[in-house]
């Protein structure tokens, strides 16, 4: 992606228009981000899935994802995850991890019959 990034491998580049963008990819365990970026970092964390797939795994792991995204988080940075999991089930994972935090929820669709939600995680410090 990072080749992609500085128009690699005889593609346009993908370089933002805009002179303050600095726009990386980078590889990371989501659940150990600290080799890769230090506390306070991001302020927009956008999660697709990634909470679905590592809480099939279990609960632990997904709230270890969790509260490293929220480290990864400047004090005004807010996470926004999109799934189809229905709110009964995610609001009260996203409202036990994240204390101190405002979460809220968005229905968006339904799409193809699947309603989706966004649901966003905003520090109050």
């Amino acid at each position: 992606m990072n080749s992609l990034l500085k128009g690699g491998q005889g593609q346009i580049s993908l370089s933002p228009g805009h002179p303050a963008s600095r726009l990386q990819f980078r590889k990371a365990n989501v659940q150990k981000l600290g080799p890769v970026t230090p506390s306070g970092s991001f302020q927009l964390l956008l999660d697709k899935g990634t909470w679905d797939a590592v809480a099939r795994g279990g609960l632990p792991g997904a709230h270890q994802m969790l509260l490293e995204c929220l480290r990864v988080l400047s004090p005004q940075g807010t996470l926004i995850q999109f799934s189809d999991e229905d709110p009964d089930v995610r609001l009260p994972c996203l409202e036990q991890t994240c204390r101190g935090c405002t979460v809220t929820v968005q229905e968006l669709g339904p799409f193809g019959g699947i309603t989706y939600f966004a649901y966003l995680v905003k520090s109050t410090h």
